[in-house]
């Protein structure tokens, strides 16, 4: 479920929501299992990607439908749970855990408008991410900020954050990522931005 639920939280965000939603509570299946907190990581990431993606949709309708309603609710709580939970590991001493809880909460920031204070939680979430070793998450940190930046219109500060991420997908050696991620920032990747 881990390797289906990362690999499509970085190409299907829609198939990563749909195994988020048939997945359940693993967190009681496997309450001690390490992957727990990569599975929260990309759990909370996808629950904040679909809440952009329902925002989105209710930003271009006056009025939103139920069912639009009913899932920006789910999303919502669901990553207002997994919030919690890593939370509370940090709490309790997971140092592993202490960027992701760093990202997520930028990713809260970032769907609630607030630009500034994000981007400053995402530079935390990096330094942390950098600090423990975790490549792929700093990876993933700095295009999350790239494309916050880009979504504000701040073009030049958002191709560093891409470029960074680009260099660290391929220091990660995810190459169908680097394929992935250079066929849509091509433009921002280049030596002039």
């Amino acid at each position: 479920t881990l390797g289906r639920l990362s690999a499509a939280f970085y190409f299907d965000i829609e198939l990563s929501a749909r195994l988020v939603s048939e997945a359940g509570n693993v967190y009681k299946r496997l309450p001690a299992a390490p992957s727990l907190m990569r599975y929260a990581l990309y759990e909370g990431l996808t629950a904040f990607a679909m809440i952009r993606k329902y925002n989105d949709k209710q930003n271009k309708r006056s009025m939103s439908s139920p069912t639009t309603v009913y899932n920006m609710k789910k999303w919502k709580t669901k990553a207002k749970q997994v919030l919690h939970r890593v939370s509370t590991w940090v709490r309790k001493g997971n140092v592993n855990c202490i960027h992701v809880l760093h990202l997520l909460e930028a990713e809260q920031l970032c769907v609630a408008g607030k630009i500034g204070d994000a981007k400053r939680k995402y530079d935390t979430a990096i330094s942390s991410a950098a600090r423990h070793g975790f490549i792929h998450d700093r990876g993933t940190a700095n295009e999350l900020v790239g494309q916050m930046l880009l979504e504000a219109g701040e073009t030049e500060r958002a191709s560093d954050y891409l470029k960074c991420a680009y260099n660290l997908y391929l220091e990660w050696e995810a190459h169908a990522k680097v394929d992935q991620f250079y066929e849509k920032y091509f433009e921002y990747l280049s030596p002039q931005n």
